[in-house]
């Protein structure tokens, strides 16, 4: 997954990991290009 900010991917595989979870998605503008600092991270709603 590209995304505007580098992901530490093996820290969210632990976390993952820990809490069991299956699937992680995320939304919003950090898939694009008008992502910046004072951005926040939205988890899809689930379903």
């Amino acid at each position: 997954m590209k995304t505007a900010i580098a992901l530490p991917i093996d820290q969210i595989t632990k976390f993952c990991q820990q809490w069991q979870i299956i699937e992680l998605s995320l939304s919003g503008s950090i898939l694009h290009d008008n992502f910046h600092a004072d951005s926040d991270i939205d988890p899809p709603p689930s379903e």
